[in-house]
């Protein structure tokens, strides 16, 4: 048995002892192991004692020590070792040993971040709540005209109360587009920060009864970013709620990780035990977004980012605007490995299904069955379109087909004193041409492999390194500024000199919405045509294959079995028995990892993932290169005559001769050497992996203990099969 220990078994202690004290007792602090009993005396498994020199230098870090016998039993055999840590305490360990010997609260009732309970309505005090007037008004010519009036929710601005307390629609848009007043800092990175405010959400649906006489959806949206989680105020019976500039709606969330996405949950508030009902989830993406530039965001609102026909829930708008402290820093923490896992700690059920749904989009418990495993092996095939991407590559790259754009000055025929007039200004006129730069550059690259075999390796490398750029061309080219990302020199650039080169953008509204509307149809045109010719091609295979077995039937088999065929029993009676039913949860398992997988390779090919395709682009290329002075040749052809004359010649006839005299013998002690080693990394391989679960099993208690019961998990990398639309 090898049990641990953590503050849930009150492993954790705070001695309180002076140095003069501490090295008055000679034999130092004694631990002493026993077996429980509840009835009788409980048995000792053993004991050993730690100098006050071994206490006093500790540090914290893992101290084994073996157990003893007790004292007068040395008869006793004992078996085990005992790990301690142990430090000086900081005036922070003090006041958290306090707070433990007291009964430490799940979440500070101060911590800005928590997610409060507050704010929701029951169905009869909104039935009973008045929400609207009208206002007798002068119109613009002098007539009376009426206002209508909303009361505004959750509260007024403590600023100005009589005059924010009822407020036109017009005036509420106003007043949610102005910049927030209060902010919340939030997270522990240190590579940058970024600064979101919800704005409002459009036609959710109402989740509540009676929303005839007034009871409709009590809207909030959740926050969860790395490890933290934020939440909005309430805004009560509301479909199309808007968040003002005073209330709890904006947040300055610190980076850690350049992957990391902000996912936003909204939910109908409900009251007492019952879980928040979930109206849907939007994932933001921030590695495309320029530093030092204000967009103003909207999102189709889905329940569900696995099914193919979902369906928009209506809509949330997001101010956002991201400040780099270390640019170069962001681009490096794409190379941690292992990438950081992010884990946030709820005090309470609900509020754990409602962190889940944001980041995961899993609402209760998980569901297996042949459905999922359906939907999941329809995603895998749809993963084919990828052929259409490398035959359409291929054709632009056999065909010379240009893609590179060129202005190129062209004269044209104009009269002679028109020249002198114009100074020959008008004389010329502009042209782009695109230039097939990869066409030729693949051409070279060929002969080159051609005349001299051993740049194969290079040629491969660099071939991986032109499919990634020719992605990232791609979406470079597309007409909608949402769909482009960062350039290869940017991050090149960010790279070098710590910081890239990227003026403040100036997005229109609906800018080139027409061009990328006609650029998504000729590409979905291409695709469907490319998937008919392929569908075509496997019924016409059906076809082909059903005509040969009907050919092969009417021939007949020789082998006549002459025995029965039917006959009772369970399966003659037509009842079926499943016998992969107990493995849908291992199947449907192993389907969603692969699934996973070819989401991030697939982001990783299109430059969603941009700062890993930059490394692994990098990467290529720079092998590429280095490949390029390798001797393959020369290393090839010492190699292989070094082991002819070394393995192959007369001289073998000796090593067999003195095999069994000296060699086997030597061998032997060889292989005991190495064996003895391999127990040894082992040993120390199986040891560090006993520390990791321990320590994970420590960080986990005690962050339960400090923040909550409930651990959600809040993914790094982005593992949705659909991105959230702007």
């Amino acid at each position: 048995m090898e049990p641990t220990y953590t503050i849930q078994t009150g492993s954790l202690f705070l001695l309180t002892t002076t140095a003069d004290d501490l090295f008055d007792c000679q034999d130092g602090l004694k631990f002493e192991i026993k077996d429980y009993d509840t009835v009788g005396g409980s048995e000792s498994l053993g004991n050993t004692f730690v100098s006050p020199r071994t206490l006093y230098e500790a540090d914290g870090e893992r101290m084994v020590f073996p157990l003893l016998p007790e004292a007068g039993r040395t008869s006793v055999t004992v078996k085990g070792n005992i790990a301690i840590r142990c430090r000086h305490a900081t005036e922070h360990d003090i006041e958290f040993m306090a707070k433990l010997k007291r009964g430490m609260s799940k979440v500070s009732e101060e911590d800005p971040t928590a997610l409060s309970t507050d704010g929701g309505r029951s169905d009869l005090k909104s039935m009973m709540t008045i929400n609207t007037k009208t206002e007798k008004n002068m119109s613009p010519d002098g007539g009376p005209a009426k206002l209508k009036k909303y009361k505004i929710r959750p509260y007024a601005d403590p600023d100005r109360k009589s005059e924010t307390k009822w407020l036109t629609h017009a005036q509420i848009q106003d007043e949610a587009m102005k910049r927030s007043k209060n902010w919340i800092d939030a997270g522990t990175g240190d590579l940058g920060k970024v600064y979101l405010e919800i704005i409002g959400c459009d036609g959710l649906p109402n989740l509540d009864s009676g929303g005839l006489v007034g009871n409709k959806t009590d809207c909030y949206v959740t926050v969860v970013f790395e490890d933290c989680v934020l939440k909005t105020d309430v805004i009560a019976d509301k479909v199309s709620p808007r968040w003002l500039s005073w209330s709890k709606r904006a947040f300055a969330l610190r980076v850690m990780h350049s992957s990391s996405q902000i996912h936003l949950g909204i939910f109908d508030y409900d009251t007492g035990y019952d879980d928040h009902d979930a109206i849907g989830r939007v994932s933001i993406d921030l590695s495309n977004f320029h530093p030092y530039t204000e967009y103003l965001l909207h999102y189709n609102v889905y329940n569900t980012d696995v099914w193919k026909d979902r369906k928009a829930r209506g809509s949330i708008t997001v101010r956002l605007m991201i400040e780099y402290e270390n640019e170069r820093g962001l681009l490096l923490s794409s190379l941690t490995l292992p990438p950081p896992s992010f884990h946030v700690n709820l005090p309470l059920k609900k509020d754990f299904h409602v962190v889940r749904y944001a980041a995961t989009g899993q609402m209760g418990a998980k569901k297996y069955g042949l459905q999922h495993i359906n939907t999941s092996i329809e995603e895998l095939m749809t993963y084919q379109r990828a052929l259409f991407y490398i035959q359409d590559g291929l054709k632009s790259i056999v065909l010379w087909r240009g893609h590179h754009p060129v202005s190129v000055c062209i004269p044209r025929l104009c009269p002679f004193k028109d020249i002198e007039e114009l100074g020959g200004r008008q004389c010329t006129r502009s042209v782009t041409i695109k230039l097939p730069i990869r066409s030729l550059l693949v051409f070279v690259a060929a002969v080159i492999v051609v005349e001299h075999p051993t740049y194969l390796l290079s040629f491969i490398l660099a071939s991986l390194g032109l499919v990634l750029s020719s992605s990232l061309g791609f979406r470079r080219n597309c007409p909608s500024q949402w769909f482009r990302c960062r350039t290869y020199h940017y991050h090149l650039r960010t790279l070098i000199f710590g910081k890239g080169i990227s003026p403040p953008q100036t997005i229109a509204p609906y800018e080139n919405a027409e061009e990328f509307g006609e650029f998504e149809k000729s590409w979905e045109e291409n695709i469907k045509a490319y998937e008919e010719e392929a569908e075509k091609a496997r019924v016409e295979n059906l076809r082909k294959q059903e005509e040969y077995q009907k050919e092969m039937a009417a021939i007949g088999d020789a082998n006549v079995d002459i025995s029965t065929q039917g006959g009772g029993g369970v399966m003659g009676t037509g009842v079926t028995i499943d016998p992969f039913a107990a493995l849908w949860v291992q199947i449907q398992t192993i389907v969603e990892q692969v699934v996973t997988i070819m989401r991030f390779v697939r982001n990783v090919v299109i430059w969603e993932e941009s700062y890993i395709a930059f490394w692994l682009t990098t990467s290529l290329y720079l092998l590429a290169i280095i490949c390029l002075f390798v001797p393959w040749g020369w290393l090839i052809l010492w190699t292989t005559r070094i082991l002819v004359w070394a393995f192959l010649g007369p001289w073998m006839k000796c090593v067999d001769i003195f095999w069994h005299s000296y060699f086997k013998q030597k061998f032997q002690e060889m292989k005991e050497e190495g064996e003895r080693a391999q127990q040894e990394q082992l040993d120390l391989l199986r040891m560090q992996a006993r520390t990791a679960r321990e320590d994970a099993k420590k960080l986990k208690v005690l962050k339960q203990a400090m923040f909550g019961s409930y651990i959600s998990n809040v993914p790094t990398f982005k593992t949705s099969r659909y991105k959230s639309s702007e």
